[in-house]
């Protein structure tokens, strides 16, 4: 399910580069629309086998106390609650920034649609490889250093981008973006399907998510702020906001932390 859903945030970009290079930013959204009508179309279509629950899950209330139950699992892990905690703050200062990129540019370098197109291309591929690479990268570090080294080129990536003033390297900073980030989200994931008991598995990711992402709408709201003084601010304090939690993290055990399918580690833990 992790690949499919890494693969499809991988190509998205890609489709959308080719739109925007072919009919324009504005002309695009409406491709866009026109998805999510077909996607309404082909839900409706969808046939299903209708199975009694076996999770005695029935109300409101049994579903925000099992909710509850599964944020208290993910925090009472010493490793779950350290990754995303140091994931909270690399989300706070990513999230605004990537949501600047296609705003930088266009208003600030410049580029055509066409140029910006290529780079949104460029994204994609970097998704595509951090997946093709992924297996090989981890067999040489441990998974802790590994998600460590990815934060620290992703803080880099960062910095460099507005720096940038033409279409092919802009794009060449965006695919390492995209490249490090994808190592990270299939790090994590890893990490919750390899030690999390498959009953407590979906809760646990959705804890997880609630709480790496949690300072994102800030992150978001102060780029638009900041951007309107000057838009390289946000990629620069983004970077900077990355390289000092991972600083921080690196005087953890993180980076002792090493976890998979057949790897015993303290991710394998389950807390008492």
């Amino acid at each position: 399910m992790q690949m499919a859903i890494s693969t499809a945030e991988a190509i998205g970009p890609a489709i959308s580069g080719l739109l925007i290079s072919t009919m324009g930013l504005f002309n695009s959204l409406w491709i866009n629309f026109a998805t999510f009508i077909m996607l309404l179309t082909t839900l409706s279509l969808i046939r299903y086998q209708k199975t009694e629950p076996n999770n005695n899950i029935t109300s409101p209330k049994q579903l925000w106390s099992s909710s509850i139950q599964g944020l208290h699992y993910t925090l009472r892990n010493p490793l779950f609650r350290l990754i995303l905690i140091w994931n909270l703050f690399v989300n706070f200062g990513l999230s605004g920034a990537v949501l600047m990129i296609l705003f930088h540019l266009k208003e600030i370098i410049g580029l055509t649609s066409s140029e910006i197109g290529l780079v949104m291309t460029m994204s994609a591929l970097g998704g595509i490889t951090s997946g093709a690479l992924f297996s090989r990268i981890q067999a040489i570090f441990s998974s802790g250093k590994m998600l460590l080294m990815s934060s620290l080129t992703t803080s880099l990536a960062l910095f460099l981008f507005p720096f940038q003033d033409n279409w092919f390297f802009s794009g060449i900073m965006v695919f390492i973006l995209m490249f490090s980030v994808g190592l990270n989200s299939r790090l994590i994931h890893l990490l919750f399907q390899s030690s999390v008991p498959a009953n407590k598995l979906g809760r646990v990711i959705s804890a997880s998510r609630l709480i790496s992402t949690l300072l994102a709408p800030v992150s978001v709201l102060i780029a638009g702020l900041i951007a309107k003084i000057n838009s390289d601010y946000v990629f620069i304090g983004g970077s900077i906001i990355i390289a000092i939690s991972t600083i921080i993290a690196l005087n953890t055990n993180l980076k002792e932390a090493n976890w998979s399918v057949n790897a015993k580690s303290i991710a394998n833990t389950e807390s008492q």
